[in-house]
């Protein structure tokens, strides 16, 4: 982003870091959201399918936390 944003100032500085903050959580949204949607695939004749499976709704979950822990606030248009 620094790069993106060297020799802006003022202004458009802030414009180009509200864009910029705007796609980066974006990225991240569209990420957890991936993640929220993860089917597992459990093989055939597995004798722990419900520990198994709730060790991997955890694990998702926690990676969605981690990705994104909660939605900020978005700016407002000015």
């Amino acid at each position: 982003m620094a790069n993106m944003l060297v020799g802006k100032y003022g202004d458009e500085y802030d414009e180009a870091k509200h864009e910029l903050d705007d796609l980066v959580r974006a990225a991240y949204r569209d990420a957890a959201e991936e993640l929220r949607g993860l089917e597992p695939e459990v093989p055939e004749g597995f004798t722990l399918r419900g520990e198994w499976l709730a060790g991997f709704e955890e694990a998702r979950q926690n990676a969605v936390d981690l990705t994104f822990p909660e939605y900020p606030q978005e700016f407002e248009d000015e």
